[in-house]
């Protein structure tokens, strides 16, 4: 009975720990999550582990949004994970919770995972493919939310996921497990070149969190200013459709 106790103990300490880290956290502080919350909702977790990531990004200036509702047209709306903001443009990320073997092209409607179950047998499940989606998230973030900023996708799957013939011809998306994620955005990082200064990134972070989880609702209203960077105008999309 004392080692339960023991190991009940341990694990509240453990648990109280992380929890203190993660309040001082920007994902806390920008969803108001409750630390419980995170660890039993799948979505949450992948995110926030994925941040952690990043995490060191944030003393370089870059800005983090999460868990965003992109609008379209047509009323509807596109998710996505995380976005990250520096003076090199803005990073994508889309978590996906298939593991296992991943197979697919760029150009098919479904891609497929392979597992193995409890009795180690080989299961075959289909998913559709994610790179139509961040095509679609391409054109919806530039068309609503800026104009002419470099937009760079990463798909990102968990751990220890291993690809089978997986060849891309878009050379501004990754597809890579998460624990290629801290390698895949560095090389990313210092391949490109600063686009926009400082103040520049503050302004388009705060326009783009109108479309970000607060912890209370999200704000669907076109109100973006206009920023101008060194080599191309930032554009609202309403600017546009008034031109």
């Amino acid at each position: 009975m004392s080692g339960i106790i023991l190991f009940m103990v341990i694990c509240a300490l453990v648990f109280f720990q992380k929890n203190i880290k993660y309040k001082k956290s920007t994902y806390y502080e920008r969803t108001h999550h409750s630390y419980i919350k995170v660890l039993t909702t799948k979505k949450k977790f992948s995110t926030y582990r994925l941040y952690c990531y990043l995490q060191h990004y944030e003393f370089l200036g870059m800005k983090f949004l999460f868990h965003c509702t992109i609008p379209k047209e047509d009323g509807e709306s596109l998710e996505v994970d995380l976005l990250m903001i520096s003076e090199r443009g803005i990073f994508v990320f889309d978590m996906k919770q298939y593991g296992g073997l991943v197979q697919g092209d760029e150009h098919n409607i479904y891609w497929i995972h392979q597992i193995r179950n409890f009795i180690w047998r080989k299961q075959e499940f289909t998913f559709v493919n994610p790179v139509l989606k961040m095509k679609s998230q391409n054109k919806w973030i530039l068309k609503t939310l800026v104009k002419s900023v470099p937009i760079y996708h990463l798909i990102i799957f968990p751990k220890h996921t291993t690809f089978a013939d997986l060849e891309l011809s878009i050379s501004n998306v990754k597809i890579i497990s998460l624990d290629q994620t801290a390698s895949s955005v560095q090389a990313l990082v210092h391949q490109q070149e600063q686009l926009l200064t400082e103040d520049e990134v503050q302004l388009l972070y705060e326009s783009l969190s109108q479309y970000a989880y607060n912890g209370v609702e999200r704000n669907m209203i076109f109100n973006l200013p206009i920023v101008q960077s060194k080599q191309n105008n930032i554009i609202p999309f309403h600017a546009l459709k008034q031109k």
